[in-house]
């Protein structure tokens, strides 16, 4: 019985030995052509709602700018919130995750940019104005920095379609932050 075991062992060792044996290109699940990510998708647009998302919730004002996002002469407010509260003395009092809240507000509603819970994790943004020579409207780039993800997202006002277009341009996928050098609200 032994012996008939140690045959085997030696036989499939040999079979892995002799030349083509790893030479073969084996597609994992994740990696088949079938599995990538179909990049022909129209955009999600974010669009107007009437209601004020922060509804009669207690939130906190992380960040606040006012400026003109979809090219109409008129400045929209853009605002970044979280649920977490702020003790006496203003300091926050952070819990391991809470939601947050990037809106976009103007005189045809609210646009709820990222309205999510997120756990060990900060929301961030920057607006920045790629055609300085043109009439076009800046972008919003969310960041979304977790201890299990990164993400950059850009939010470009479509006029057509008559909301912010969402393209997320980068993912990290899951990963284990062992160190981050962005800044904590205060």
């Amino acid at each position: 019985m032994k012996r008939g075991i140690l045959m085997l062992l030696t036989f499939l060792l040999l079979a892995c030995i002799f030349p083509g044996c790893g030479n073969k290109e084996v597609k994992l699940p994740d990696q088949a052509e079938d599995n990538m990510p179909d990049t022909s998708q129209t955009k999600q647009v974010v669009t107007a709602v009437t209601d004020n998302p922060i509804g009669n919730n207690s939130w906190t004002r992380l960040s606040e700018a006012n400026i003109d996002l979809d090219a109409d002469n008129q400045e929209e407010i853009i605002t970044l919130y979280t649920a977490a509260q702020r003790d006496s003395q203003g300091e926050i009092m952070w819990d391991d995750g809470q939601q947050w809240l990037l809106m976009i507000e103007d005189e045809t509603g609210f646009y709820p940019l990222i309205s999510e819970y997120i756990q060990l994790g900060s929301i961030y943004y920057y607006i920045s104005d790629t055609n300085l020579d043109t009439n076009t409207a800046p972008v919003v780039t969310g960041i979304t920095s977790t201890s299990y993800n990164f993400t950059l997202t850009n939010y470009s006002y479509n006029e057509e379609k008559k909301g912010y277009e969402k393209d997320t341009v980068y993912d990290s996928g899951p990963l284990n932050t062992v160190y981050m050098s962005i800044p904590g609200y205060k």
